[in-house]
């Protein structure tokens, strides 16, 4: 919201924010290049960091995670679940507000009996069934919501988890202080 003058009421705000993040993705690549702003190369490292982390919770030891069903959110044309959710669980649904990269992501995970669902929606206005998903997945996404929809969306994960279900939440993070991408 910085880009905004604070004395604009906050739903006004909320309506710039999240039209500027819908400006930037209608202009980028459907493409896994496109996904990660131009950094493809790190594909290959994310998924083995994300295969790491869940692994243990779902086949260690300590397992207490079923590995039927997870939502991909902000799943862009599928690169997390075509590389890793669809490896770990008997079915993953995606959830994708841009049509252009839902449509890609039909061709990008063509063949892939895994995938159960594409869901055109905002992470901001979904409406996710009941005690469906054993593991949502949210990459890369949570940063383009304003707080007070972050809330709504994770209320609305918690109602859709299994009994045994996590919420799990990637982001980039800086090890000292706060960078800020105009550009997305």
């Amino acid at each position: 919201h910085d880009t905004v003058d604070s004395s604009i009421e906050p739903e006004i705000k909320d309506k710039f924010w999240y039209k500027k993040s819908e400006d930037h993705w209608k202009n980028i690549e459907a493409s896994i290049q496109g996904m990660l702003g131009g950094y493809a190369h790190i594909s290959e490292e994310d998924v083995k960091g994300s295969f790491a982390f869940l692994k243990p919770l779902l086949d260690g030891k300590e397992a207490s995670i079923k590995k039927e069903k997870a939502l991909d959110c902000g799943a862009g044309i599928g690169r997390i679940t075509k590389f890793f959710l669809s490896k770990m669980f008997t079915k993953v649904d995606i959830l994708e507000q841009n049509p252009k990269f839902l449509n890609e992501a039909k061709n990008f995970l063509k063949g892939i009996p895994q995938v159960d669902q594409y869901i055109q929606s905002s992470l901001q206005s979904c409406s996710l069934s009941s005690k469906t998903y054993n593991v949502i997945w949210v990459q890369w996404v949570i940063i383009y919501l304003v707080d007070s929809d972050v809330v709504k969306f994770l209320k609305e994960c918690k109602k859709s988890l299994t009994d045994d279900g996590i919420i799990v939440i990637k982001e980039n993070i800086t090890r000292e202080g706060f960078v800020l991408d105009r550009e997305d």
